[in-house]
């Protein structure tokens, strides 16, 4: 094995890897706790089939104007939201699931997510390094 040439990682025809990718899985808890607050604030709700502004946003869900700019904007890199001039709309899977309105609500299970689910995942490091449970006792609420 000591004869053998090391393997390149790249060739220099393709150029390196582009870190694109993993810093998208890096960032991938901020969309969630994004996605969370737009469904705690009722965001998709809120925007009817007239879309909305986000100043009709933000009063709509009682959140400042510009807070109510960065979640839509948040949402439509998401492709949760579509934006058609100064107006947010759903796009289709949003209307159907997370606006109330569709055949299946997933608000329930997003707020178990965001609430349960997620502050077990931030002592990951913790249960796989030790193999003990982190996740708190349930509790009725």
């Amino acid at each position: 094995m000591a004869d053998q040439p090391a393997q390149r990682m790249f060739t220099p025809e393709a150029g390196p890897p582009a870190p694109g990718r993993i810093i998208e899985l890096f960032a991938g808890f901020m969309v969630s706790k994004t996605l969370f607050a737009a469904l705690e604030f009722g965001v998709f709700a809120a925007i009817g089939s007239e879309g909305a502004t986000p100043a009709q946003l933000a009063d709509r869900c009682a959140i400042p104007e510009r807070s109510a700019r960065a979640i839509a904007d948040l949402m439509v890199d998401a492709g949760l939201l579509v934006r058609a001039g100064d107006r947010f709309h759903n796009a289709p899977d949003a209307e159907a699931f997370l606006a109330g309105r569709g055949p299946f609500d997933l608000r329930p299970l997003a707020r178990y997510w965001d609430t349960v689910s997620y502050p077990t995942w931030t002592r990951a490091a913790t249960a796989f390094r030790t193999r003990q449970g982190v996740r708190p006792e349930l509790t009725e609420a």
